[in-house]
This record gives structure tokens, C-alpha cells and sequence, in this order.
């Protein structure tokens, strides 16, 4: 599984929920993770709106689930549980 998370230094939804995703990523090290900050040309192929973080779930290359807003690390484990089959 490959997380990407899609936040901006402007957003303060993204400041509140940083801590969480780092405590996700401390708990789940089998998968990858990639930070992208809101600049168009990297984040572009994603098709990112207006609600900012963004996570997206990738399964060998292909979006499985998208979370958009602020999370909490419970939120984003029960992704990874029950919509995942994890």
C-alpha cells in the first residue's frame, strides 16, 4: 500500500491533523508514504479539490480510497481495517 498525503502550509486543517498521520506512519512502516505540498504541477494527476489534507490509499499504483479534510489516526486505521480488508 502506498499513502500519499496532500496537504499546504496555508492550511491550517493540515497543520491540526500532521501529528496523527505521523503516528499512523510510526504504527503501518510496511507501507510507503509520499508528502506532496499543494503545488499544481506535482499534484496535478490527482484530481485534488478544494478540502485540503488529502490522503489518497494506493494499491500497486491504483486509488483505492481517498480521505478528504481533517482525519484522526483512528479515522485513517479504520480505512486501512475495513475498507482495505486489512
Amino acid at each position: 500500500m502506498h499513502i500519499i498525503r496532500i496537504s499546504a502550509v496555508w492550511c491550517s486543517s493540515c497543520i491540526v491533523t500532521y501529528q496523527d498521520f505521523l503516528k499512523f506512519k510510526e504504527f503501518y512502516p510496511e507501507f510507503t508514504y509520499e508528502e506532496l505540498d499543494y503545488d499544481r504541477d506535482a499534484i496535478e494527476k490527482y484530481k485534488v479539490g478544494s478540502i485540503l489534507p488529502l490522503l489518497l490509499f494506493l494499491k500497486e499504483g491504483r486509488e483505492v480510497y481517498r480521505l478528504e479534510g481533517e482525519y484522526t489516526k483512528k479515522e485513517m486505521e479504520d480505512i486501512i481495517h475495513e475498507k482495505m480488508g486489512m
